[in-house]
């Protein structure tokens, strides 16, 4: 996706502020929909969306987290095992473009959408320590030790022959024993 227009790009070709009309930041843009993301998405749907590097940028995470103020023990368990099973991806310019976008709208910012993402990828792992606080300051009403005991009851949308590797094992015990107070 190319945001370029040759004398200027859609986020700010606007003629005024007052005719936002190709704009891709405005009412009605359909960039609405992320500030109510915990209305038809889990918290680790949107955090697996904005991609490893999100796991880097301790604000947006806090920021895409406060939009789930109302978890419970056992969609944290959830959240924590499926940041885990993927907790090695790919930091490319679709992931970086959806953090980009997010970023915009949770800041109102459009000027982050006219930078370019690199189309280099790598491969990144979640920075646990951002997680945890994250979680430790938006969930601190949270009982731990439930959380703990929901993950021997998750078997909703999960293989029943889900094994754990070393990596995600680590990653799974790291979150949530620097995650409970």
């Amino acid at each position: 996706m190319r945001l370029s227009l040759g004398n200027g790009d859609l986020v700010s070709c606007n003629p005024t502020q007052e005719d936002p009309s190709n704009s891709l930041v405005r009412v009605g843009s359909g960039l609405d929909h992320l500030s109510q993301a915990s209305k038809f998405m889990e918290p680790w749907e949107l955090l697996l969306d904005l991609g490893h590097y999100s796991s880097f940028n301790y604000q947006i995470l806090t920021m895409a987290m406060t939009d789930f103020r109302d978890i419970n023990e056992k969609t944290m368990a959830n959240t924590i095992l499926h940041l885990s099973l993927k907790h090695t991806g790919p930091d490319d310019m679709s992931s970086r473009i959806v953090f980009n976008t997010f970023e915009a709208n949770k800041t109102g910012d459009p000027s982050v959408l006219r930078k370019e993402p690199s189309d280099k990828q790598t491969t990144m792992n979640w920075h646990a320590g951002h997680f945890s606080r994250a979680f430790r300051e938006n969930y601190s009403n949270l009982n731990w030790l439930k959380v703990f005991e929901a993950f021997g009851n998750l078997s909703e949308g999960l293989d029943d022959n889900l094994v754990l590797d070393n990596k995600a094992y680590s990653t799974l015990m790291q979150i949530f024993s620097k995650s409970k107070p």
